[in-house]
């Protein structure tokens, strides 16, 4: 029998694909969107604008097919208010800069907005809310066609051990530092998103729990730390709210009345949305985000908070751990 496949965190997500395909040639490209906002980066003269001039000059030239479940709308910012009041859900295709340039309620109408966004950005600056597996670099094939990947993961894995130094993106005694504090002890929180960077500037061996779902405007000081210092990795998780929603103990609370993921801002705000609904009518598992954990997380067992694909990796900490004490002992 073979070696079981880890499952990442993003292969349970929902997605949509969109396939460029040229006729001419036959090439082909493809990008997978997880969320409301997807990025693709890439250095100046790399083929940015060149990318986004062919998609937008194709209504005219009609030289490429687009695959996509929804309607791909390339967007300048002076049609980009128009295109929003379409009801039906469009891709929306857009320079990263024309879209988090707006202010005010231009930007809490694109925030929830139905449509998608995928923005052009440059080089590896994100200036959005992008998950990391919605980060993607472009570049020349070598000839007029284009080649795209996916980003540096940030040696995203599921993979730790009892007495690692772990590093929480949340602030002391909420979410995932009150719940894994319980379990570790060798725990620092950086208390946000923006500080973990500084936190990680002279860590040598060290576990980052933070929402890989909502990590783009962290993403580049984040990259630069991990390739300066291979020893830090990131846990293999979208966020906190997605580990406790795949959470045994929870499994009696779930419905299919949970809409989509493209319906939030971020996949945290999805999970964060889901948790409470389905929680509100019981208060031992309520879950308020921001609020200390209710008493069901604090008292379960491992086993029915991390027996899932997400928490596979903190189960295995712990009962490696055990299993250690108990030969020890012996």
């Amino acid at each position: 029998m073979g070696e079981k496949k880890e499952m990442h965190s993003h292969e349970k997500l929902e997605y949509t694909d969109i396939t460029f395909y040229r006729k001419t040639d036959h090439k082909s490209l493809s990008i997978r969107l997880y969320s409301h906002y997807t990025c693709i980066l890439g250095d100046s003269g790399i083929g940015k604008s060149c990318f986004f001039d062919t998609i937008a000059d194709n209504a005219v030239t009609q030289e490429i097919e687009v695959h996509s479940q929804y309607p791909l709308v390339p967007t300048t910012a002076a049609t980009l208010e128009t295109v929003l009041e379409v009801e039906e859900r469009r891709i929306i295709m857009i320079d990263e800069a024309n879209v988090f340039s707006q202010q005010g309620h231009m930007m809490n109408k694109i925030n929830r907005s139905k449509h998608l966004f995928l923005c052009i950005g440059r080089s590896s600056n994100c200036n959005g809310d992008y998950p990391l597996q919605g980060i993607y670099e472009l570049s020349f094939d070598g000839t007029d066609w284009f080649h795209i990947q996916n980003v540096f993961d940030l040696n995203a894995t599921n993979v730790l051990q009892k007495d690692m130094a772990i590093l929480t993106e949340s602030k002391e005694n909420r979410s995932e530092h009150e719940l894994l504090g319980r379990y570790f002890h060798n725990i620092q929180s950086a208390r946000g998103r923006n500080n973990i960077q500084s936190k990680l500037l002279m860590a040598e061996d060290v576990i980052v729990f933070a929402d890989l779902g909502n990590i783009g405007r962290a993403y580049r000081l984040l990259k630069k730390r991990v390739k300066d210092r291979p020893g830090i990795c990131f846990y293999d998780y979208q966020s906190f709210e997605q580990l406790l929603y795949d959470a045994p103990v929870l499994e009696q609370f779930h419905t299919k009345q949970n809409g989509t993921v493209f319906d939030a801002a971020t996949i945290e705000a999805f999970y964060e949305s889901v948790l409470e609904k389905e929680t509100a009518g019981c208060e031992q598992f309520a879950y308020r985000h921001g609020k200390p954990l209710a008493a069901g997380y604090v008292t379960a067992l491992p086993e029915k908070l991390f027996q899932s694909d997400i928490g596979a990796g903190i189960l295995r900490a712990l009962q490696s751990s055990l299993d250690a004490r108990n030969k020890a002992e012996k």
